[in-house]
């Protein structure tokens, strides 16, 4: 559909209140048509009416106006025909899992690393806490060029540039190459998290988002499962630079797979998929053949708008750190993600010190992890969907609206508990996690039964609810913060990752050294006791204080809209 500035709305809003007077009834398609076709006739460039309704909506309209011009949307675009995207449910899954196997090298280029080579237990973590700060960092560039120019550019940009950084790294001659290259490797690599989150936003409404979110996560948490595994063999029988000849090779059928089936999602270029696109900037390869072959008509000939990229908008992911709402839910994501890496990142350590394991058989413990956080997060995605399925529904019955109506991903109400509806299930998570933490650090009390080697099961059974638990965090936690910010879903989940990484790069130090200064006991013990002390108020916070903060910022960015 067409875009419809707010001014062109105003005569049609005014005939709407004389229509239906106070009442909660909604206005007739007819009272909103002719301001919409005159703007569609001399603005077929501006951007969707739902767009710029979105930060008017329940900051300057009551609730009766609100509910009103949202259901005359939906009722124009349910005549027009038009869905949230044109993609069906199988090109869904398709997508998510493409942008899912691409999405494992972020978490594969760490992992594989955890077999060491001949190398300290410092400098090893050295190398890591490095990765994890440059980690952070790339998305807020990455994530920025996704949101403005596209999701495909911004995967292809940054599978060559991480490409090249595993070609340098396989020759390496000095820790000082690996030092610097792993840097660039992680800024390449680590943004592939945030655009993906971005594309499922961009073909997922909210009721659809947290199961596509969770099967996203849960692909590209697999690597956890095999990296280990594979990283610990090539090391062990070809040495550590055939992890990076590995990686090289995987990550370029990847890229040759995304040039070829991957079409371009952002909104601002695609709309919800019926826009025809040109060049292979936008269009897959295969598309592109298929066309020399074959004339489509089945696509709307509208012109892609060209945006242009300015410093600011490289900031404005770091603009968020401003706003209450987002800092509460960046903290719990940071805290869970430090406490996970604290047990990953010591696992190397603890089990070949106490129990004499080989690289091979290291790799294989995390096997337990690995599993544990594909199924987390396909847990947590499920409970999502019917929570928030719930929440619409009881929204619904309170404010009066008929089933069929939909609450507006671009829009969402001021009043709907978007907070409540996707962190209900939290507590109980956080208690496991929290439960799971304190027992892992009992497991590591000296005593004879604690010595033999059948006690790694113990271990890697209480590592599986570790890592389970808190990925079942994470998943609600990364769609929390991309509904707080709809239309920039890479922007959100980048700074989500730079809370996340930042935070963890002091956070794996710190544990090596109350590790060596108190002993991993009273080490993770603290740490359950900790996850419960941080994670509960911020979670409570969100909560009851999420929704008034989030309208809040809305108006505080209206202000700064109305001001010359």
């Amino acid at each position: 559909m067409g875009g419809r500035p707010v001014e062109r709305l105003e005569p049609a809003l005014e005939k709407m209140s004389e229509e239906n007077g106070n009442g909660p009834t909604s206005p007739t398609l007819n009272s909103l048509q002719p301001a919409i076709n005159d703007h569609n006739k001399h603005n077929p460039g501006h951007t969707s009416v739902d767009d710029q309704l979105s930060h008017r909506n329940g900051l300057e309209m009551g609730y009766q106006e609100q509910m009103t011009i949202l259901a005359a949307i939906q009722n124009i675009e349910a005549a027009a025909g038009e869905p949230y995207h044109v993609f069906g449910k199988r090109m869904k899954y398709v997508m998510v899992a493409l942008i899912g196997v691409a999405g494992t090298f972020s978490g594969l280029t760490s992992s594989i690393y955890f077999p060491e080579f001949g190398t300290s237990h410092q400098v090893a973590s050295l190398t890591i806490t490095s990765y994890q700060l440059m980690q952070g960092l790339g998305p807020l560039l990455w994530g920025t060029l996704s949101d403005k120019l596209g999701r495909r550019q911004a995967y292809i940009c940054s599978f060559t540039v991480y490409i090249v950084a595993n070609i340098v790294l396989s020759f390496s001659p000095n820790m000082l190459v690996i030092f610097t290259f792993r840097g660039l490797q992680a800024l390449g690599i680590s943004s592939v998290i945030s655009i993906g989150s971005g594309v499922i936003q961009d073909i997922a409404p909210p009721a659809e988002c947290g199961g596509l979110m969770s099967i996203y996560q849960a692909l590209r948490m697999s690597s956890m499962t095999v990296a280990p595994v594979v990283g610990g063999a090539l090391a062990q029988r070809f040495g550590f630079r055939s992890l990076f000849i590995t990686l090289t090779i995987f990550s370029g059928l990847v890229l040759i797979g995304i040039i070829v089936l991957l079409p371009e999602t952002l909104r601002s270029v695609t709309g919800n998929g019926s826009v025809r696109v040109k060049g292979i900037r936008y269009k897959p390869l295969w598309n592109i053949l298929a066309a020399c072959t074959q004339q489509s008509g089945s696509a709307r000939p509208e012109q892609v708008v060209k945006q242009k990229i300015e410093l600011r908008d490289f900031l404005e992911p770091i603009h968020m750190l401003g706003d209450k709402d987002t800092i509460l839910s960046l903290s719990l994501g940071a805290v869970v993600y430090s406490m996970w890496c604290m047990m990953t990142g010591t696992t190397t350590m603890l089990l070949a010190e106490k129990f004499g394991l080989s690289e091979l058989e290291i790799g294989s413990a995390y096997v337990a992890n690995g599993l544990s956080t594909c199924l987390g997060s396909a847990a947590a995605g499920r409970v999502m969907d019917r929570d928030y399925r719930s929440a619409e529904a009881r929204y619904k019955e309170v404010h009066g609206m008929s089933d069929e109506s939909k609450i507006s991903p671009k829009a969402i109400p001021s009043d709907f508990p978007i907070e409540r509806a996707r962190l209900r299930r939290v507590f109980g998570i956080i208690v496991l996690l929290s439960l799971s933490m304190s027992l892992y650090g009992v497991a590591f009390f000296d005593t004879p039964v604690t010595s033999h080697r059948w006690w790694i099961a113990v271990l890697l059974v209480l590592q599986f609810f570790i890592a389970a638990s808190a990925n079942m965090i994470f998943a609600i936690n990364s769609c929390l913060i991309t509904d707080l910010y709809p239309g920039k879903g890479a922007a959100a989940t980048a700074i989500n990752n730079f809370a996340r990484c930042t935070t963890s790069a002091g956070a794996v130090p710190l544990v090596h050294y109350m590790i060596r200064a108190i002993g991993a006991m009273p080490a993770f013990c603290s740490l359950g006791g900790a996850v419960v002390i941080l994670c509960v108020p911020v979670a409570v916070a969100s909560q009851t204080r999420g929704m008034k903060w989030r309208r809040e910022r809305m108006e505080k960015f209206m202000d700064g809209e109305s001001e010359p």
